[in-house]
């Protein structure tokens, strides 16, 4: 699975991917805080900086076609 977060839904994503023994990659913004990225890191996910803001992640998640289900949240363009 993937998804485009820098919080709450990437860490729950990562802990719960983690359990059932699957990937998970979390595309965040540049100025996603190390602590939260270690975090992400800690439940196995893969952690990919895909812009500076939500909707360039959003982008660069589409454009590169990354691996598995989307399970971003909400997109708001």
């Amino acid at each position: 699975v993937y998804l485009v977060s820098s919080g709450n839904a990437a860490l729950s994503m990562a802990a719960y991917a983690q359990r059932a023994k699957i990937e998970c990659t979390c595309v965040v913004p540049k100025d996603t805080s190390e602590m939260k990225r270690a975090l992400m890191g800690i439940y196995g996910a893969r952690i990919v900086v895909g812009g500076k803001d939500y909707e360039e992640c959003y982008d660069f998640a589409e454009r590169e076609n990354m691996p598995g289900w989307n399970v971003t949240p909400s997109h708001n363009p």
